[in-house]
């Protein structure tokens, strides 16, 4: 990771877009906004893009892009096709399934959002984003239903 890299990472209240500034051996500082810092564990980058935006607003478009772009996701048929085998999925995997060519930095960066944001069909660990099966993902539904 490079200073002013733009990074997805886990924070408090989700998947966020951040820039990276430093790390030490445990710890990467990245930069949320124009005057707020965190320092977070390593386990909680989830994208490096290799984008470098060091300039604040040029990094406030890319990051407006890529929210605008995620709330346009649709993990459907990209579940669709992986439920079946069980098996965790790499991020650069789901890209090449949702996409037919390669996608932008700012539309990966999106589908890190989304997968983050719906996590009805997808959990996010170790190994990379696991599908549920459809029994899951029926009793998840169904039970949303009866609280609604």
């Amino acid at each position: 990771m490079q200073q002013g890299e733009v990074l997805v990472a886990l924070l408090g209240k989700g998947a966020t877009v951040v820039r990276y500034l430093d790390e030490t051996a445990s710890r990467v500082s990245v930069a949320l906004g124009r005057n707020k810092q965190a320092r977070i564990p390593r386990n909680r980058i989830v994208l490096a893009t290799g984008v470098l935006l060091p300039d604040q607003e040029k990094f406030e478009e890319f990051r407006a892009d890529a929210l605008a772009q995620s709330a346009e996701i649709d993990l459907a048929e990209v579940w669709e096709v992986v439920a079946s085998d069980g098996e965790a999925v790499s991020l650069d995997d789901l890209a090449d399934l949702y996409w037919t060519s390669p996608p932008e930095p700012a539309s990966l960066v999106a589908l890190a959002l989304g997968l983050d944001r719906d996590t009805d069909r997808f959990v996010h660990g170790a190994d990379g984003y696991a599908p549920r099966s459809r029994e899951e993902l029926d009793e998840l539904l169904a039970r949303r239903q009866r609280e609604a």
